[in-house]
């Protein structure tokens, strides 16, 4: 609970657990603000800084000649819902985004992400985007990195932009027109998730409970 919350943080302050906690206790009830602040105490955060100790932290500023490489974290949702600040971010200068995944190393950081992210989030914004180690080398320096998650904080958005930023693909969208040829409105629902998901058992259901 918040009072149980606030109380452990009179005590440690400077907890990183606990305002890992405070921040989706702020998030959760739309103090973004305040929330995104906290969010900087993730978990995956601070193991991405060690994972990339050797390059300075990008702070928001404008890239100039610097490039900057944006690293993915967590789930494929995760990366939808940060995509809405890729354009943006593409406008402060030089970006490239690695979306490592499990298959290329075994990682606790980097979910199996299918190839199809790539694609996706390339049609976003005109920032690169790479899957492999090998892919990453073809660019010739990297001055800089930060996490998709602390985007929000970067880029000083701390309110999701209501803007549509996702668009179908018109060659797929014609390709599967000649599947449903009725107008009904359809809406497709999906009842499971990554089943090596430490949490799965709290995401995923059967489909005749559904």
């Amino acid at each position: 609970s918040e009072r149980i919350l606030y109380i452990g943080l009179s005590y440690n302050p400077d907890d990183p657990f606990l305002l890992y906690a405070k921040a989706e206790y702020l998030l959760r009830n739309r103090r973004y603000e305040e929330g995104w602040k906290c969010w900087e105490f993730r978990t995956v955060r601070r193991k991405l800084i060690e994972k990339n100790k050797d390059l300075p932290v990008w702070d928001g500023s404008n890239l100039d000649e610097r490039t900057l490489l944006l690293v993915g974290e967590q789930g494929i949702g995760d990366h939808i819902m940060y995509g809405r600040y890729l354009k943006t971010l593409s406008e402060k200068g030089n970006v490239v985004m690695y979306l490592q995944t499990k298959s290329v190393v075994n990682d606790p950081l980097f979910i199996n992400t299918p190839r199809v992210m790539d694609t996706m989030l390339q049609s976003i914004s005109p920032i690169p985007v790479f899957s492999t180690p090998e892919q990453l080398a073809t660019i010739d320096k990297v001055d800089c990195w930060a996490a998709i998650g602390s985007l929000p904080l970067l880029l000083n958005q701390p309110i999701p932009l209501p803007t549509v930023y996702l668009q179908a693909d018109l060659e797929k969208v014609s390709r599967y027109s000649a599947y449903f040829t009725d107008k009904n409105f359809r809406v497709g629902l999906c009842w499971r998730g990554n089943p090596n998901n430490s949490r799965d058992n709290q995401r995923s259901m059967s489909f005749p409970a559904m």
